[in-house]
């Protein structure tokens, strides 16, 4: 498993996950980590999982944030509970959706399609 390693902001507030939650982000970095081009890394206050050059998904209060364009991401805030990020959000990153805790069923399938979206 490839790690990126970078600095974050101190006033950036540590995401706080349930183990459950944890849990679940870590299976989907090693999943995604055996991709050529995807970074991961768990240990900051924001795990993040980096395809190319960009920042694909990324902790977020109780759930995910994920990198989406077009189509997948009008379709990723019909979901009950998911919203668009802004820089008031401390996610600096265009097309950002949040998936809460509630929406885990999706974050799999949608931690993916960002990394898609990213390493082609």
């Amino acid at each position: 498993m490839d790690w990126l390693v970078f600095h974050t902001s101190p006033a950036r507030k540590r995401v706080t996950w349930s183990p459950e939650a944890t849990a679940l982000f870590a299976q989907i970095a090693e999943e995604l980590s055996r991709r050529p081009g995807v970074k991961v890394a768990l240990q900051l206050k924001r795990p993040a999982i980096m395809a190319g050059r960009r920042l694909a998904v990324a902790g977020h209060d109780d759930g995910i944030a994920v990198r989406l364009d077009g189509d997948q991401r009008l379709n990723a805030l019909r979901i009950p509970g998911c919203r668009s990020l802004t820089r008031r959000d401390g996610i600096a990153v265009r097309g950002m959706v949040a998936l809460p805790w509630a929406a885990r069923d999706r974050w799999r399938e949608l931690a993916h399609a960002a990394a898609d979206d990213d390493t082609r």
